[in-house]
């Protein structure tokens, strides 16, 4: 059994030795996001209290209540059901079954080495829980959010990521969903242009379970996404919804690897963007099916919408299909600017055409949003996308408000 001593010093090997993109297929497509530790703040009361003046504007705007709240200068838990723990306490247990190995990704390497604090989440079954966390980096910071779900439970984790400093902030999400399990992981990154951000996730779904995690990133200087999902149990299911809006010279790497382990499972990925000035994104969906995973569904679709000509686009859909008989696998990728014929039909019925390209992003960027069925949070994420939309600015949270946001609404299954 690995001591901690012994897991921080295999992750540092790892972080040093691993590139920054593994994949050759990807070698010209990644961000490295540059990472420093620094050590514990000078003034930890000063620093304390603008986490909380911060945390309680963050609930009067959104109107969400926190069951947890997190930052690199201090943590604290409302709910007893959300454990806070120092990763010295952690149980070594947990060490040697952890997920997101360091082997597997530099990032991921990182944030076990370094990691300030880990949020624990046990699900059991019966009543559907849910949890509201928020996320606040005043300079370096790095998270874990580990979530167990026990046979038959239904969790929603609703994850709120800001910053208020600058630096790198690293959130690492761990999810197991037992068998007949349901998750949801909603995460929302809306940091300010001195933060870059590393967002990691990592969820195992037994048989038939359910695991759905939406990623919305409109945040942060320069931004690299990392999910591995496997759909490991027969008749298990897994869906992950990311989108990207980005203004100035944001950057994005997005990287969804899925798997279809065993027969009958079932695995998506929606990947959008909307990009303006010189913003530029890449999407990586990567999709496998080995052999023995008959009658599964795998499925990759990637879209993007160019609002300036300087903004960059890179889709690279990729499968690997082992097991061809008796299996639904299929991706597709589409990029392109506001399209005039479907503005020309919105002006045609009344719409000036600033109103008019405003329906059209809102509508692109909803069927996203959708896929949460946490509706405060997607009201949160559409309020955060609008600001952005009218005034070109991130990292601070709008107040809250349904007014001009409308849901598209998709028939349950209809992914």
């Amino acid at each position: 059994m690995v001591s901690y001593k012994q897991f921080v010093e295999e992750a540092m090997r790892s972080y040093s030795s691993l590139p920054t993109e593994p994949n050759d297929l990807y070698k010209k497509y990644y961000i490295d996001i540059p990472i420093t530790v620094d050590g514990d703040h000078a003034d930890a009361q000063k620093h304390a209290a603008a986490v909380e003046a911060m945390a309680s504007s963050m609930e009067q705007r959104t109107m969400i209540k926190f069951d947890a709240i997190v930052s690199d200068c201090c943590a604290k838990s409302i709910n007893p059901s959300v454990r806070i723990v120092r990763p010295q306490q952690l149980d070594p247990v947990l060490l040697d079954n952890k997920l997101f190995k360091s082997s597997e990704d530099k990032l991921a390497a990182f944030s076990n080495a370094n990691s300030k604090y880990f949020v624990m989440i046990d699900a059991v079954g019966g009543k559907p829980v849910k949890f509201n966390l928020l996320l606040i980096n005043e300079g370096n910071f790095s998270v874990q959010v580990v979530v167990n779900a026990a046979e038959n439970s239904k969790v929603g984790i609703v994850e709120i990521c800001a910053s208020s400093g600058k630096g790198t902030m690293a959130v690492l999400n761990e999810i197991s969903a037992k068998q007949g399990a349901e998750v949801e992981l909603d995460v929302l990154h809306n940091e300010n242009e001195g933060t870059d951000v590393a967002s990691l996730c990592k969820a195992v779904a037994a048989e038939k379970s359910k695991v759905r995690v939406s990623l919305v990133f409109t945040g942060g200087r320069l931004t690299r996404s990392k999910n591995i999902i496997d759909a490991s149990g027969i008749g298990s299911e897994v869906d992950v919804s990311e989108i990207a809006f980005g203004s100035a010279e944001q950057k994005f790497d997005l990287g969804t690897s899925m798997t279809n382990t065993t027969a009958m499972s079932t695995a998506r990925l929606e990947s959008g963007t909307v990009l303006d000035g010189k913003a530029q994104c890449m999407l990586k969906g990567y999709a496998k099916v080995p052999k023995g995973a008959k009658g599964c569904l795998s499925r990759i679709t990637e879209r993007g919408i160019l609002l300036s000509k300087d903004a960059h686009v890179d889709a690279l859909p990729d499968m690997s299909i082992d097991y061809s008989n008796e299996v639904k696998a299929t991706h597709s990728a589409a990029t392109a600017p506001i399209d005039k014929e479907a503005l020309f039909y919105l002006m045609s019925r009344g719409l000036e055409e600033e109103k008019a390209r405003r329906v059209f992003i809102t509508a692109f960027m909803a069927r996203y949003l959708s896929n949460m069925k946490d509706g405060l949070a997607s009201e949160v994420a559409m309020s955060i996308m609008l600001e952005k939309l009218e005034r070109g600015t991130f990292g601070v949270m709008p107040d809250v408000t349904t007014r001009g946001v409308w849901m598209a609404s998709r028939p349950e299954g209809s992914r």
